[in-house]
């Protein structure tokens, strides 16, 4: 993905609160529940944007609002995402969850992933390039927010 959006702190969180929402948030509730800081929002919504992820509608209801949903590829990526995140919080990563998940990938991201492998060769298969991949996200997400996983 360009620029790796989805290393920028937040990313993940705020596509799967949008995935979860199904149809358009306020930008301010996406400040109180994703995202405190007003400019890292703003920032962070004309990245995704930019990546074709999410569509920013302005409506003037008695003062400017913006409403934020997710594009037919936003969707896509944050439906994987949500499912990387079922299969990390259960105990036992079964082999047909991870087969299921590939078969999902777009034939263009997945041809990007075998040429990496070739390229690398530090990964014996496609397998353990998305299995390092996914760890080291979810662990950059986790340690970004921190917060969020301490609610009650």
């Amino acid at each position: 993905m360009e620029n790796d959006i989805l290393s920028e702190k937040y990313a993940i969180s705020l596509l799967i609160y949008l995935f979860n929402k199904n149809s358009p948030v306020n930008k301010d509730e996406l400040r109180k529940n994703v995202v405190k800081s007003v400019s890292s929002l703003d920032k962070l919504l004309d990245k995704l944007k930019e990546n074709n992820l999410i569509n920013i509608k302005e409506e003037i209801i008695g003062r400017r609002t913006y409403f934020i949903s997710l594009t037919d590829k936003g969707k896509t990526l944050s439906g994987l995402l949500k499912e990387v995140e079922k299969i990390n919080e259960s105990s036992s990563e079964s082999l047909t969850e991870f087969n299921y998940l590939l078969i999902k990938i777009p034939t263009g991201i997945y041809q990007d992933l075998l040429k990496m492998i070739r390229i690398e060769k530090n990964w014996k298969d496609l397998e353990d390039l998305i299995l390092e991949s996914i760890k080291e996200k979810l662990e950059k997400w986790k340690k970004d927010h921190v917060e969020l996983i301490n609610r009650p």
